[in-house]
């Protein structure tokens, strides 16, 4: 029986490595060689080189593993190079997609599919200034150089607002709303330059707010962002960060009120169990410190309990799938809800909803021949008369085990 899965990852990994592993594994730098029902090998292509890697799963609750990255050299710690190549085993992910289209699809006409072309794109000196008045100055000129994600990014903008690509030269004037599309066509672009003496600018994506602190307190949690060295500003729905003494401009993961308030400068104060349960959003757009308490925290599944009641006859059967966490009201699994979870179990564990348990639930009753007749409320319906034996007979017995 296989011993590997993502709740072994996460149980074995610290928070901040199993995030860090999760984030490698969306990017598609694991590259998986070998692996078995207990265990892996390969490697991760990610700062200095390649990362070889290979681990073993001796139980649902234990992980060996072995990396040639600095962190497990010296401490044998479960790395994020292990965790991504360990979900890479469980769930191969396909290489990150290029840099986004524009935001908004509808605007997106007949010109569905403009011609490839590749440009130089060069910003006013006083760019950052611009910026912030809300708009900005832009000229594109043609290249021989192959066109990258960006530049068909930017060609598919260009059609978008009745612009022809084949126009070169191109000076834009731009303003809102068409000013927030333009720069995320940008991210990542390869030519992008400043006057007058062509100095490299950068556009980055999925920036996260540094903090200075982050600290819990009985319970209650305080988050205290750093002093902001570069400023930011809003174009559109989307919050920049400026940095005109590297030359780059990028774009903030927002979405979470907390994240916007620490954007203002403010210091946030939660209750515990509100920072665990927005914990998945809040680490999207913040970089914690990476000495602070929550990096050494382990998330572990909660115990639970599968509730199944049958109801019918050898002609059809139904059954209403639920789960249980401790004291709180019956959940419907893969359903939202907030069963009191996350919730800290000791100094550096932390447990979180069974989504491993609720899975192996519903995919027994898929394999026994159930369909879900309603979803929302946990109800199954066995209607093959031929399978209702086997499933009282033998799965039934599984279940309860």
């Amino acid at each position: 029986m296989s011993s590997l899965s993502a709740s072994t990852l996460r149980a074995a990994a610290s928070w901040q490595a199993f995030k860090e592993g999760q984030n490698l594994a969306r990017r598609g730098v694991a590259t998986v060689v070998k692996s078995t029902p207990t265990g892996f090998q390969g490697s991760v292509r990610v700062g200095q080189g390649p990362h070889g890697t290979r681990a073993t799963a001796h139980s649902p609750s234990y992980l060996e593993a072995h990396c040639s990255c600095p962190e497990n050299q010296a401490t044998g710690a479960v790395c994020a190079h292990a965790v991504a190549l360990g979900l890479a085993t469980l769930s191969p992910v396909a290489p990150s997609p290029a840099p986004p289209q524009p935001r908004d699809p509808d605007r997106l006409t007949a010109a569905a599919s403009p011609p490839s072309q590749a440009w130089n794109i060069q910003l006013p000196p006083n760019w950052p200034d611009s910026l912030a008045r809300g708009r900005l100055a832009a000229s594109l000129s043609h290249c021989a150089d192959p066109p990258a994600p960006a530049d068909d990014a930017l060609c598919h903008w260009l059609a978008s607002v009745g612009t022809p690509a084949a126009k070169s030269p191109q000076h834009l004037q731009l303003t809102a709303p068409h000013l927030g599309d333009f720069l995320a066509c940008l991210i990542g672009h390869p030519r992008l330059t400043a006057a007058p003496d062509q100095t490299p600018l950068e556009i980055l994506d999925d920036a996260k707010l540094p903090l200075l602190d982050l600290t819990r307190q009985g319970t209650a949690v305080r988050l205290v962002p750093e002093p902001q060295t570069a400023p930011s500003l809003r174009v559109g729905d989307a919050c920049w960060r400026i940095s005109a003494a590297t030359g780059t401009l990028a774009r903030l993961r927002t979405g979470s009120a907390v994240v916007e308030r620490l954007l203002a400068g403010q210091t946030v104060e939660l209750p515990l169990a509100s920072f665990l349960g927005e914990l998945e959003t809040l680490q999207g757009g913040l970089e914690f410190p990476p000495d602070c308490w929550i990096q050494s925290v382990h998330f572990v599944p909660a115990p639970c309990l599968i509730a199944l009641a049958l109801d019918g006859s050898r002609q059809q059967l139904k059954a209403r799938l639920s789960i249980h966490y401790g004291d709180s009201p019956a959940l419907i699994p893969g359903q939202p809800g907030q069963p009191g979870l996350p919730r800290l179990a000791g100094p550096d564990r932390c447990e979180v909803r069974n989504t491993a348990a609720e899975e192996l639930a519903v995919a027994t009753l898929t394999r026994a021949g159930f369909t879900a007749s309603e979803p929302a409320l946990g109800q199954w319906t066995l209607s093959d008369q031929s399978a209702i034996p086997d499933f009282l007979a033998h799965t039934l017995a599984h279940l309860q085990h």
